[in-house]
């Protein structure tokens, strides 16, 4: 705002379009799709940015379960073993966690954990959900985002027949 000011512009009018501005697809997007509540974060992963995610899950306030869904974190080398532990060890106050990539073959989630998206029956999973669950979707973008998988997420939640079973 300094700098616009500086400039010369006026900040006030510039500040109104501030409401316009979205953030791209797959970096944090929330949206509500029949009563549930689903966190787009499936473009990039790091263990910063994952922790800040399931930490933000967790203090999510809502009535529902709290899902998440982690696809492995690519490109961490050696670091990558203790990265995927030390997620899956935060994650223990959330209500249902499924796992996805063979990162995390060793700390699989308490859910389920899959090879790849592909190994996901999504119409048996959104049929567990109820409203004013919470599902994050995060993981490093070949996981999720690349296939599409939140759109997809969205679209069987909004076709879906209820099942009385739960994720718990």
């Amino acid at each position: 705002m300094a700098v616009l000011h500086n400039l010369g512009l006026d900040v006030v009018e510039l500040a109104k379009g501030f409401s316009a501005v979205t953030t791209p697809p797959g970096r944090g997007n929330e949206s509500v799709v029949e009563g549930v509540k689903v966190i787009d974060d499936s473009y990039n992963a790091n263990p910063v940015s994952m922790q800040y995610a399931v930490t933000a899950l967790e203090s999510e306030t809502t009535e529902g379960k709290k899902i998440a869904l982690l696809g492995e974190m690519l490109e961490l080398g050696d670091r990558s073993d203790e990265a995927h532990q030390n997620i899956m060890n935060s994650a223990d106050d959330l209500d249902a966690v499924m796992t996805f990539g063979k990162a995390f073959d060793k700390y699989p989630g308490r859910e389920g954990h899959f090879d790849n998206v592909a190994a996901l029956n999504i119409d048996e999973f959104v049929a567990k959900l109820s409203t004013g669950d919470v599902v994050l979707v995060k993981g490093s973008n070949k996981v999720f985002w690349t296939s599409g998988f939140v759109a997809r997420l969205k679209s069987a939640l909004a076709l879906r027949q209820r099942d009385p079973a739960s994720l718990t």
